[in-house]
């Protein structure tokens, strides 16, 4: 029997916890939703966060592990055939090209008046390869325009209407020179900052006399094993004239976007819990000064403080852990129907989800902490009196 007395103690205390709950609906309600509303957005943001995080790695095609570029010191040419050629020859890598640095100049269709400034860069016909723009109309570049010889250029969507092209193989000025719209894209699977540029492939207008700059596009995991060799094949009698972009490792790449994103969730989950238990504390120390009496009483009749205090204390507990069941389904339906509405696969953190009935614990542990100092420094007779 005297072992089990702990035990009949500790259930008398959640009885008379839960009786204190039941008798006070309205605020037994509030405190429900504050720490539900915590437990719901400690939930949704984890998760959310984790499924966020797990698209990044899904999406990720590389394609920044898949770049190199290479560019001079100098203004002086620099840019061989036979140092392309040397590039060509490594392994690892699928297309080199030469992309000129973007120029700002006038842009206007041929035997119109119209014109307006747009920013227009020299691609050669194997940068596209590299770059490779999204095409929306007509062709990237084909063998027979360098065959005949006649200069082209591709323009981006968003400069169709304000340069006023009404169509495929209309002729456009773009600075000195002339060139054939043989194309519309309105994307650029790599080198993202020149997607709204023109790209002009051959002739000698002005964008084609701006320094230029070597693209490479190498097979997955090779960045960083060609980037340290291609300024030695691009200039080989004197390589440190050459500047070389190295490529993103892309676990490194990963890691680093999914320790952003989980730590960012995490923040704001914590002041959510945190401001739940602050209102929990608030609420549960105002019901200790309108229960004054009968705690007044119970001290007369020989209660003990510590009991007196564990009960309050086991009532913080389980209004955090009624309000963690609510706050976890709610957050667990919603973060699901977000998934699904955004064409997600939704994760979820079970360590997380487990936190969440161990933080919402030590949430009403400390919250039940105020009011039990409160209610075991009340003395008897100033508890009757009030």
């Amino acid at each position: 029997m005297a072992g089990r007395r702990p035990l009949r103690i500790i259930l008398d205390l959640m009885g008379e916890a839960a009786s204190a709950t039941d008798s006070n609906r309205l605020a037994s309600l509030v405190l429900t939703m504050g720490m539900a509303l915590g437990a719901a957005v400690f939930v949704g943001v984890t998760s959310i966060s984790t499924t966020l995080s797990s698209q990044v790695s899904d999406l990720f095609d590389e394609r920044l592990a898949t770049t190199i570029t290479a560019e001079s010191r100098t203004s002086e040419p620099w840019i061989t055939e036979s140092g392309l050629e040397s590039v060509r020859r490594l392994v690892g890598v699928d297309a080199v090209g030469i992309l000129g640095n973007r120029v700002e100049t006038t842009v206007g269709v041929r035997h119109t008046t119209a014109t307006r400034f747009a920013g227009a860069r020299l691609a050669s016909p194997e940068a596209l390869r590299v770059i490779e723009p999204h095409m929306v109309a007509g062709v990237a570049y084909r063998r027979a325009h360098e065959l005949v010889g006649v200069p082209v250029a591709l323009i981006p969507s968003s400069l169709i209407e304000t340069v006023g092209l009404s169509g495929i193989g209309q002729q456009i000025v773009v600075g000195e020179g002339r060139y054939r719209v043989v194309g519309v894209f309105d994307g650029l699977e790599r080198r993202l900052d020149a997607a709204g540029d023109i790209l002009v492939i051959g002739g000698a207008g002005s964008a084609a006399r701006t320094p230029e700059a070597v693209v490479i596009k190498v097979a997955p995991g090779w960045g960083t094993r060609v980037a340290p060799v291609v300024a030695v094949a691009l200039r080989p009698d004197d390589p440190g004239q050459v500047v070389v972009s190295s490529p993103l490792d892309p676990e490194d790449f990963r890691l680093s976007v999914e320790e952003s994103v989980r730590a960012t969730g995490l923040a704001v989950s914590i002041v959510a819990m945190v401001v739940s238990g602050l209102m929990l504390a608030v609420v549960t120390a105002s019901g200790v000064v309108s229960r004054y009496s009968e705690i007044g009483m119970r001290r007369a009749l020989g209660t003990p403080r510590t009991a007196i205090a564990l009960e309050l204390m086991i009532h913080s507990v389980l209004v955090g852990l009624r309000g963690a069941l609510i706050g976890v389904s709610v957050g667990v339906v919603g973060v699901t129907l977000w998934a699904e509405r955004n064409g997600h696969r939704a994760m979820f953190d079970l360590a997380g989800l487990g936190k969440v009935w161990l933080v919402s614990i030590l949430v009403g542990l400390v919250a039940g902490l105020v009011p039990a100092v409160v209610a075991l420094r009340v003395p008897p007779v100033t508890a009757l009196r009030s």
